[in-house]
Formats: C-alpha cells, sequence, structure tokens
C-alpha cells in the first residue's frame, strides 16, 4: 500500500483506496492519472459483481462497506492517512504529497469533497445549512481524506 517514497512523506505512507467493479476507459484513465503522480491506489471490488444496486438512491453503501473492510487493520491508526476516491469520473492533477499537504491545512480530522445537488435524496436539501460565498454545501462521498482511525470511526 505504499503510495510514494518514504523520502517524500516521511512517517506512514498514506493509503489510496477507490472501488470499481469493471476495468471500464474510465476507470482506466482514472489509474494512469494515478500512475502519472506516482500514486498506488487499492482498488476494492475490482471484478466482482456491484452489489450497491442502481444508483438511484441509497446504492452508495456498498463502496462504504468495502472500505470499512479495507481499513479494519488501521482501525487504531491515529496518524495514517488514507484517501478515499470515486474512480469512474475522478483523475487526479496532482501528487499525493502536495495532497497531502492541502489537507493538512485545513487542520481537520476527515475532509469531504462537496457538490451542488443533494443527492441521493434531494428532498433532504433543507437540512444542509446554506454556505453564503464559501462553495457547494452537500457532501460527496467520491471524494474524501482523512486519518484512519477517524475514517474508519465515521464509517
Amino acid at each position: 500500500h505504499l503510495c510514494v517514497g518514504e523520502e517524500t512523506l516521511p512517517g506512514k505512507a498514506p493509503l489510496v483506496f477507490t472501488v470499481a467493479s469493471n476495468e471500464t476507459e474510465a476507470y482506466l484513465r482514472y489509474i494512469r492519472s494515478a500512475k502519472r503522480y506516482g500514486i498506488e491506489v487499492t482498488t476494492l471490488g475490482l471484478g466482482k459483481p456491484w452489489q450497491g444496486g442502481d444508483m438511484k438512491k441509497l446504492g452508495g453503501g456498498y463502496k462504504i462497506n468495502l472500505l470499512r473492510s479495507a481499513l479494519k487493520p488501521y482501525k487504531s491508526d491515529d496518524d495514517r492517512i488514507v484517501l478515499f476516491t470515486d474512480s469512474y469520473d475522478v483523475l487526479f492533477l496532482a501528487s499525493l504529497e502536495k495532497i497531502v499537504e492541502k489537507f493538512e491545512t485545513f487542520e481537520a480530522s476527515i475532509l469531504f469533497g462537496s457538490e451542488g445537488f443533494c443527492w441521493p435524496d434531494p428532498e433532504l436539501k433543507n437540512k444542509y445549512p446554506v454556505l453564503e460565498g464559501r462553495g457547494t454545501r452537500f457532501l460527496n462521498s467520491g471524494l474524501f481524506i482523512g486519518y484512519a482511525s477517524k475514517v474508519y470511526q465515521m464509517l
């Protein structure tokens, strides 16, 4: 699971996970982008039938369960950083070192990507606070980074 050389990220190397059932062109493009930046990705569920439904409703739980199983050995690791991304609609545009540096500037235990659409249930839109001038307000489970113990606890 070594993502980059210990010389560039001292200490415990961050872990990078994604979920994909098939090696689609989009998945292969994702892997090429990771390799371009020297990022080693562990793909969960590859070659197995998708068990998350049709994604029109609460189908994303399957990827969470796969990640939870993969993180079990790290459930008490307060220092190791874990990056999770979707793979079919994501590309890496920076090295893991730069991604970790940016994450650390937020001084957060876990940091999520966000989007402008409330999915999978738009009826919940009013439950989210409005962020005036601060970006999009709805969590996107397709991108998050955090400390392994905190991510495991959240899952």
